[in-house]
Parts: C-alpha cells; sequence; structure tokens
C-alpha cells in the first residue's frame, strides 16, 4: 500500500563543484541585502574553524535582489566581515566576483596601477583567474568530503546514481 519509485540518476552532474559549493557560504539563501549577505557571512566565519591562510568563499549574491542598494559589493563591503582572511564571494552567475582587501594584498595587486574596477576588488570573466591562481588547490581529503556532502545532497533528493562532468 505505499508508493515505491525508483531512484533517479543524474546524467551531467559538476560533483566536486556542487560539492564545494555546499562547504562553502550559501549567498543564495542571503541575498536580500549587502547588510544581509555580509552578516551571513560573519556567521559562517565563526561557524567554522578555518586555519591561518584560508581563503574564505561563498557564491550566489545577486545585487538586483538586495533591497538595502541595488549595486555590486566592493571590497569595502567584504572587508566589513573580514580582514584576517582573503575572501571571494562569486556571484549567482558565475561570471563576476568580489573579494575583500586582504586577498587583493595576497595577490600582490597595486591598488594605484590597477582599474577601477579591481580597485573595488571586483572581478569578471577572465579577470577571475587571477583570483583562482592564489586560492590553494583542494587537497586529497577536500575533495573527497566535496564528494560525499554532493552524494549525501543529492541522496536527500533522491538521485541515487550520478555521472560526474568535472575534469
Amino acid at each position: 500500500g505505499k508508493f515505491v519509485c525508483s531512484g533517479f540518476n543524474d546524467s551531467h552532474m559538476h560533483i566536486l563543484n556542487y560539492g564545494n559549493y555546499l562547504l562553502n557560504g550559501k549567498l543564495d539563501e542571503h541575498t536580500h541585502s549587502i547588510k544581509e549577505m555580509c552578516e551571513y557571512m560573519r556567521t559562517f566565519i565563526q561557524e567554522h574553524n578555518f586555519s591561518e591562510g584560508s581563503w574564505i568563499k561563498g557564491r550566489g549574491w545577486n545585487q538586483d535582489y538586495f533591497s538595502d542598494e541595488k549595486r555590486m559589493p566592493t571590497r569595502f563591503d567584504l572587508d566589513t566581515i573580514t580582514t584576517e582572511y582573503p575572501m571571494y564571494l562569486t556571484r549567482v552567475c558565475g561570471h563576476c566576483l568580489v573579494t575583500n582587501t586582504k586577498a587583493l594584498e595576497v595577490m600582490g595587486i597595486d591598488l594605484e596601477t590597477c582599474d577601477e574596477d579591481i580597485q573595488k576588488g571586483i572581478f569578471y570573466d577572465d579577470t577571475m583567474e587571477q583570483v583562482y591562481h592564489f586560492v590553494p588547490s583542494p587537497t586529497k581529503d577536500d575533495l573527497k568530503k566535496m564528494i560525499v556532502e554532493a552524494c549525501k545532497k543529492l541522496n536527500s533528493y533522491g538521485v541515487t546514481s550520478s555521472q560526474s562532468d568535472d575534469y
């Protein structure tokens, strides 16, 4: 007398990318304002035990949904979250990110000579690679954790198998 449904298979999934997202700040849930985004990230940092030199990461903000100010966040906003750790927060589309001042320092960016967007900590598309170059590569244990977290979440939705499209 019970309903039984077979498990779902996802034939094109980015499991590592999804797992990475799950382990970082989920800004799509906290993007109603710049203030809310910053408060959430401060709490996120407090709830995790980041080691010295760790990069703080989040994804999902969208300035179109901000109710306080309809603008892109800048390094000055992120500096209110932390000046201790380098940080970058990626926009929901994945084509833009913003860093704090600490990240720019780690990257060796000369704020006097770089372009106006980078002075604000804003990087688009091709320039985002400048940031990624300085972020430490995940360890084998990090990769395992990403896979496990992604699989747990997929299982919770009834996805029982997946072909990963990670390179």
